[in-house]
């Protein structure tokens, strides 16, 4: 939930977010007014995840624990 600390782990694990390619244009913009925890969910339904799933891995999120989804 803390973009620092985001862009910290993607520093250190040379790993991307979820951008614009993955989320499309539309979503990407919509994520600038949203909430944190709805952009979060939107960036983990963009990489494949169902939308109750994308809820789960938020709320493991929101407790401070690291979600990792990787893909091919």
């Amino acid at each position: 939930h803390y973009e620092e600390r985001e862009e910290d782990i993607n520093e250190a694990l040379g790993t991307e977010e979820a951008g614009i390619s993955e989320q499309g244009f539309l979503t990407s913009m919509k994520n600038l007014v949203n909430s944190r925890g709805d952009e979060l969910r939107n960036k983990l339904a963009s990489v494949g995840l169902s939308e109750s799933e994308a809820a789960q891995f938020e709320k493991e999120l929101n407790t401070g624990k690291l979600v990792i989804v990787a893909n091919k």
